[in-house]
């Protein structure tokens, strides 16, 4: 078997955070965190039509005005290295020790600033002056949401996305098949019937380009790799399989430390050439060398439409159709999986109403569990970390998940 092409390995790692965080907002926020998540985006989407903006550059300046509020929002390093210390660990990246409250406020606040202007320099530079107008509509905003829920103020730019477009990994998946970046032969049957979905596909290459802000920012500020923390910090021994993802994530954070071509560079989208692919495939094949992610699927390529429709059945079955079965062996006709079945094949795919009511089961016993584990730990620690720092709470998943039955989350390290 041939090396897996670098761009296909960027893809699934975005492809399973997309899912993630569908996951997350759909399967395991509450009533009321959805709630705050659409007053925000209805409150950006309002502000940005107001502009005057349509189409795509509406959605590069709803993006921008998220990505600053995530910023602004985050709470002071003060407030999270409480929880940091519960590692037992010298971490690096906090305030000197003794520091006064004031000045070490202040310097969060530089921190803040410093990355909102990043953003703001280069989305100017590589997508207009827009950003101008994004910028006043996120100061304007902060204010109203700053007593959101820390869960919901925690990475609200793909929070707000999901909630935003609800099967926007199936849209990935689509554009990219559609564009014969990635193959399905497994399942894709004809050529799709629905348009391509090109706001959704424009909001996640610009979600992609902040998150390589994310990275950059963080290790210009001297923020610490939470691999190495994980591999470090951990008294009971990990399974092999998390330690060489964990070191192969180490590995990755330092050769963007240290590697000249790229430390201090980054990645931007062109969103004009989003259907053009040979674009799309250059895109990921260079998003492989600033992110890489421990799946919370590990499953291969081919697994991952199943993946993706059973848990749009589960959607479906919890926020819509309450009272309708999921399967019927017999004569599946009206069912969730054969709604379903029927809009994978308007997207070029062939799927059963089998296979999907097993991919769906599969997510209850397998994903499910993983993601409320995430939740809770979020809520527990109840602070919305600085953005350039790395998911703490989603690095204790993935170090955690070999005995997620045996581990309570009030045991862990963000307790």
């Amino acid at each position: 078997m041939g090396r897996t092409p670098s761009h296909q390995i960027a893809i699934l790692d975005i492809l399973d955070w997309l899912y993630f965080n569908q996951v997350l907002v759909f399967s395991v926020y509450s009533q009321t965190d959805r709630e705050w998540l659409k007053r925000i985006v209805d409150y950006v989407s309002h502000s940005v039509s107001e502009t005057g903006a349509v189409g795509s550059e509406a959605e590069y300046m709803k993006h921008c005005v998220l990505c600053l509020l995530e910023i602004f929002l985050a709470d002071d390093m003060e407030k999270f290295k409480e929880k940091l210390r519960t590692l037992d660990l010298d971490i690096a990246g906090e305030h000197p020790a003794g520091i006064e409250a004031d000045t070490a406020h202040r310097i969060d606040e530089h921190r803040r600033n410093f990355f909102a202007g990043y953003v703001i320099a280069v989305g100017r530079m590589a997508h207009g002056e827009s950003i101008n107008l994004a910028a006043e509509i996120a100061i304007s905003l902060q204010e109203q949401f700053c007593d959101a829920p820390a869960l919901v103020r925690y990475r609200l730019a793909e929070r707000c996305m999901a909630y935003e477009y609800k099967k926007a990994p199936l849209d990935f998946f689509t554009w990219l098949a559609e564009l014969q970046v990635i193959r399905c032969a497994k399942y894709q049957s004809k050529k799709l019937t629905t348009p391509l979905p090109e706001l959704v596909i424009t909001r996640i290459g610009l979600l992609c380009e902040f998150e390589m802000l994310r990275g950059h920012i963080g290790r210009t500020c001297g923020v610490p790799n939470m691999a190495e923390i994980m591999i470090k910090g951990k008294t009971e021994k990990l399974p092999e399989t998390v330690t060489e993802q964990l070191l192969k994530n180490k590995h990755q954070f330092e050769k963007l430390t240290y590697t000249e071509s790229l430390r201090k560079s980054w990645l931007t989208f062109v969103i004009n050439r989003r259907l053009d692919s040979a674009y799309v495939t250059y895109f990921y094949a260079q998003v492989s060398h600033y992110f890489h992610r421990i799946r919370l699927w590990q499953g291969t390529q081919a697994s991952w439409l199943g993946t993706l429709g059973g848990f749009i059945v589960e959607m479906r079955k919890s926020h819509t159709y309450p009272d309708r079965p999921i399967y019927v062996e017999i004569n599946n006709k009206g069912t969730i999986t054969d709604d379903i079945s029927t809009l994978l094949r308007e997207r070029g795919f062939s799927i059963n109403g089998r296979g999907l009511y097993e991919h769906h089961n599969r997510f209850a016993k397998e994903i499910k569990n993983k993601v409320l584990f995430y939740y809770t730990m979020l809520d527990i620690a109840k602070v919305a970390p600085p953005p350039e720092n790395d998911d703490m709470f989603y690095y204790n998943v993935v170090s955690l998940h070999h005995r997620l039955n045996e581990v309570k989350p009030s045991s862990i390290s963000c307790k």
